[in-house]
């Protein structure tokens, strides 16, 4: 057809394009990540948090919500040199088993995570 293009584009491309473009201040580099293990997890068991990416030395709020936005429990930790930090739940056998968030913010990245007690 004369005067059509047609471009091939990935959910990649698009979610990059999206962020940049909806979120003001949007950079990779600001990305901060959690890494919960093990996930699902037993009532009772212990649970270990990773926070990945924050700045050098720096205190970061770590919150467990319920489904429902009530929080269950906060912390606030420092991290390394490196950014990073870990905190371990071992308080789970008082939640019920159910989908809970685990949020982290810090002065300028958050992360958020979802956990799940069976």
């Amino acid at each position: 057809m004369a005067g059509t293009e047609i471009y091939r584009v990935s959910a990649a491309t698009v979610t990059s394009v999206l962020n940049e473009a909806l979120i003001p201040g949007y950079n990779e580099n600001t990305i901060a990540t959690l890494a919960v293990y093990p996930n699902p997890v037993e009532s009772g068991a212990s649970v270990q948090v990773n926070l990945l990416g924050f700045a050098p030395n720096q205190k970061v709020n770590v919150a467990l919500q319920n489904i429902m936005g009530k929080q269950i429990l906060s912390n606030q930790v420092t991290t390394d040199s490196t950014g990073d930090a870990q905190i371990q739940l071992s308080d789970t056998q008082r939640l019920s088993a159910g989908l809970y968030l685990i949020n982290a913010q810090g002065s300028n990245k958050q992360a958020q995570t979802k956990l799940l007690i069976k």
